[in-house]
């Protein structure tokens, strides 16, 4: 008998439920006991399995037959056995506060009183009975989704997400490692390396995504594997040149013993700047989500599409504001106090200048600059509000980055992570409440925009309040 086999149906042949449109054959017959079980079966409960229908099928795989189970057995509330040639599924739905659904989200498990507790795939009140051959394909359907459902995206747009998260998932030692490198390197002066190493990446990348994508037909599959290959490339050639060609020391060793005073000053410096970076991520999957309810998939596309133009001007004031944090910190250090002052408004004009050219593109052309990445017309349509909104706080975004270069150069990195953090969570309750003033998607860029443009004025406030006081001591 076959793992989970003796759980017990509502009816027999005559209550089997017929098979999705996906299915390649008429529902056969059922020999298995009958249940003397009610179980509701309303249209309502039964659109709950829909999704999970649906993501079958765009995976391939095919089930000849679908029927009711007795959920309440093991306290759910409906479920339904899917045979498929190679499986059975067994897919049961919860009341998401009950007992019995928290004990399968928590321990993995599902309890049935007389019979013990079975390994199952809890996610959103639906629970996935586990058996020894499931096949991998579908526990990621169902597992690795409440990652990607958090967008409420269609079925096959989830599948091929989940698809580039896995892969794109274990190159992430490649990516903290580069970042190390990159930050090791700025501060040393020698900015040029990276640079040139990080753009080697990305024209690899540029390379190999068409290759794989349209040449070999792999899809989002290619895109993610090119990734991949660009990100160890980079942190390879960094590798190269510490540890081969000794740039920076006679003997880089990658792995070392941590000694207690040096790991204590860069938690202390570097924990605010990565509390930063990781609840900005947080942010960003809401008003995902948000943008996703609001304006669909397009929603979703001029997010993260709009969001990587931006990085054009983000990007840009990031290097003047690495450089600048070095600078500053050498003569904060020595305390040539006019020379970092010189630096800091130096650096300012020159992000303004190029942020006015950026914000004149963004509120001028911002179609135009869309359809350059996205052909469609609905989409670049979409995206070119975003564009439009979020280029009126381009120049207060590079006025906050720049600022904070020389935070950092003073070891300042509290206020900047105070100041962002406290602003991007505000983007929250803004975006929800200019979409309930029917404001829709572009309710959520405004939401982007007023806060950083907040960032950049709080930021400006902030170092001029502590300006006198910091740089005067440091000179006495």
């Amino acid at each position: 008998m076959p793992p989970f086999s003796f759980f017990p149906l509502c009816g027999s042949s005559s209550s089997s439920v017929p098979a999705s449109s996906g299915a390649s054959s008429a529902v056969s017959s059922s020999s298995e006991p009958v249940s003397s079980v009610s179980v509701s079966s309303s249209a309502s409960v039964d659109d709950a399995f829909s999704d999970f229908e649906a993501a079958l099928s765009e995976n391939g795989i095919v089930y000849t037959e679908k029927v009711r189970m007795a959920a309440e057995l093991i306290g759910g509330v409906d479920g339904y056995k899917y045979k498929t040639p190679i499986i059975t599924l067994r897919c049961i739905l919860f009341d998401p506060s009950s007992d019995a659904y928290l004990t399968a989200e928590k321990d993995g498990t599902v309890i049935m009183e007389g019979f013990g507790s079975f390994p199952a795939y809890a996610h959103k009140g639906m629970v996935l009975m586990q058996t020894d051959n499931l096949p991998q394909e579908v526990i990621d359907l169902f597992n690795a989704m409440s990652i990607i459902s958090i967008y409420e995206l269609e079925p096959h747009i989830a599948k091929m997400a989940v698809e580039y998260l896995r892969i794109i998932a274990t190159a992430f030692p490649f990516v903290f490692l580069s970042a190390a490198f990159t930050g090791i390197f700025n501060a040393a002066g020698r900015s040029k390396i990276p640079f040139s190493i990080n753009g080697i990446g990305l024209i690899t990348n540029i390379i190999l995504d068409p290759i794989f994508i349209f040449g070999l037909s792999w899809g989002t599959t290619g895109a993610a594997i090119a990734t991949w290959l660009a990100e160890a490339t980079v942190c390879i050639l960094f590798i190269y040149q510490l540890k081969q060609k000794k740039i920076l020391w006679d003997d880089f060793r990658l792995f070392t013993k941590l000694k207690k005073q040096y790991t204590r000053h860069i938690l202390k410096i570097g924990l605010p700047v990565a509390a930063l970076n990781t609840l900005f991520a947080f942010v960003n999957m809401f008003l995902g989500r948000t943008a996703t309810e609001q304006g669909g998939h397009l929603g979703l596309m001029a997010l993260t599409t709009g969001g990587q133009i931006e990085a054009i001007t983000w990007n840009t004031s990031q290097g003047f504001s690495t450089a600048l944090s070095a600078f500053v910190a050498q003569n904060y250090a020595a305390r040539q106090i006019s020379r970092v002052l010189k630096a800091y408004r130096t650096t300012l004009w020159m992000t303004f200048i190029f942020g006015s050219f950026c914000t004149f593109l963004f509120i001028c052309y911002g179609n135009e600059i869309f359809s350059i990445f996205v052909p469609e017309k609905a989409a670049y349509e979409t995206g070119g509000v975003f564009l439009r909104i979020d280029g009126y706080s381009q120049l207060f975004m590079m006025l906050e980055i720049t600022i904070q270069g020389v935070f950092y150069g003073m070891g300042r990195t509290m206020p900047p992570a105070v100041i962002s953090v406290t602003c991007n969570y505000l983007r929250i309750p803004m975006a929800l409440l200019f979409v309930s003033w029917g404001w829709g998607l572009p309710g959520i860029w405004w939401s982007i925009s007023i806060t950083s443009t907040m960032k950049g004025i709080i930021c400006l406030i902030w170092f001029m309040l502590i300006k006198k006081k910091a740089l005067n001591y440091q000179a006495v």
